[in-house]
């Protein structure tokens, strides 16, 4: 049965039917890789969870043991008949570690496709969020498809010593620092830039994705924007994540290629019953166009990176009406009778992997000036903000932008509460006001007395 769900790692790293997926670095990756098996295995798919070097034991699926990999596969095939997640590894070794599994294993399993998805952790960091590499560092399957370097942002401020730092003489001479300096954003960056140098040696044909975690430890948003910045010019890597993979809700920002910035989408709500109305306002015309086309027209000329539109059903005349602009999406919301929040839910889940920020436009408001969109984006672009909305003398209006940090509490919006249901939750700086000249954007048409004014004026302005 169709539910929304908030989009999880699986979703925004756009995995594929098919993919090995190899890990390293520190302050994270485990975490990553188990969230990962986690989202699959709900989505019914089936997973080896695997290590080229130790880690511990998972405690959340069974864990296969052997050094005969003829017994592994016969194993792994029995598993998962009945299980979706299965963890190999070769031995049990003291503190509860399991020893990993010749490099050539990964690639076995992975061509003679025993399970769609592989999730390898290729090094270890010693439980410390940052790590210097010694030369066999890491052992990364030449076959991976994608390859996550993660380090903790709580590494940025630490003395470069064995107390913080796994091998801190190594990662010394390879951030270019010396031992006992604090770990600056440069020898941050300079060591994501080393780990996906080591990493493309090994699987060169791999999609690069660095993580940056803990990003529930930012306080500063320039820290963000200044890594996001240092990889604008690196070459081929698909996507930026800071995540805070021991939340419930782990991605916080995602910077996407080519440009590595926030990535927009905007949103027409349409699924409303027009019930004040007594039809379908949304096919009511103004001039040549019905109001939804003008309010859709106004949203293309944004510039943000993708516009579509939620519809209910019963609106088939939506889709025919954008058949041919490749411009538009349809959303269609399924549960849209029980009000406003699903179609905003609905928008969520149906938004870019790398949306980082989402504008909810309203449908029936024709009249919203494209520099209204356009001066929220550039507030939201210099400021990141959780929420982003126009204001004219003092009063607040639509569309507003809202970013990916606030979803999990939109997803819990009721009824036909909108996004201004969660906004008292949120710090009020965090809550930022763009002023327009524009009145328009506290103008919506609603019954059919509004509708015929409106008309008429539209009329004038044609005869004029």
């Amino acid at each position: 049965m169709y539910s929304f769900a908030l989009p999880g790692l699986a979703k925004t790293l756009e995995l594929g039917e098919r993919e090995l997926v190899s890990a390293y670095g520190g302050g994270g990756k485990t975490s990553l890789l188990l969230q990962l098996a986690k989202e699959l295995s709900q989505d019914n798919k089936k997973v080896i969870f695997t290590t080229t070097t130790h880690i511990f034991r998972p405690r959340n699926f069974p864990l296969v043991l052997t050094t005969d990999f003829a017994e592994a596969r016969r194993k792994l095939q029995s598993y998962l008949k009945r299980e979706n997640v299965v963890a190999l590894g070769s031995a049990m070794l003291p503190n509860d570690k399991v020893k990993g599994i010749e490099v050539a294993w990964v690639r076995k399993l992975f061509s003679e496709g025993l399970a769609p998805y592989i999730l390898v952790e290729a090094d270890g960091a010693a439980r410390r969020p940052i790590k210097g590499y010694a030369s066999h560092e890491p052992v990364i399957p030449f076959s991976s498809t994608v390859i996550v370097p993660v380090l903790g942002v709580d590494a940025v401020g630490l003395p470069i010593e064995a107390e913080f730092v796994h091998r801190p003489e190594i990662l010394a001479g390879q951030v270019g620092a010396v031992e006992g300096e604090k770990i600056t954003i440069q020898h941050f960056i300079r060591c994501l830039f080393f780990m996906l140098d080591r990493g493309r040696q090994q699987a060169p044909s791999a999609r690069a994705v660095p993580v940056v975690n803990k990003a529930d430890l930012i306080s500063e948003k320039m820290l963000v924007g200044s890594v996001a910045e240092a990889f604008s010019s690196y070459p081929d890597v698909s996507r930026l994540l800071f995540t805070a993979l021991a939340g419930d809700y782990p991605i916080h920002y995602i910077w996407g290629a080519p440009f590595l910035r926030p990535f927009i989408s905007c949103v027409i709500l349409a699924a409303g019953f027009s019930r004040r109305m007594g039809e379908d306002k949304l096919s009511l015309r103004l001039g040549e166009k019905t109001i939804l086309e003008l309010a859709v027209e106004n949203a293309l000329q944004s510039g943000a990176d993708e516009i579509f539109i939620v519809t209910r059903p019963g609106q088939e005349w939506v889709e025919k009406l954008f058949s041919g602009d490749k411009k538009i999406r349809i959303v269609l919301n399924p549960f849209s009778a029980q009000g406003m929040s699903t179609s905003i839910k609905a928008a969520i889940c149906a938004a870019h992997p790398l949306t980082q920020g989402i504008i909810f436009a309203l449908g029936d408001q024709p009249f919203i000036d494209p520099e209204v969109y356009r001066a929220l984006i550039r507030s939201y672009k210099r400021n990141l903000n959780l929420v982003t909305y126009p204001h004219f003398q003092g009063k607040k209006g639509n569309p507003q932008l809202f970013d990916r940090r606030t979803w999990p509490l939109l997803m819990t919006l009721q009824g036909e509460q909108g996004g201004r249901g969660i906004v008292s939750l949120l710090p009020d700086e965090e809550i930022r006001g763009v002023e327009t000249r524009f009145s328009s954007i506290a103008v919506d048409i609603d019954t059919a007395e509004e509708y015929h004014k409106y008309r008429q004026f539209w009329r004038k302005e044609d005869s004029d």
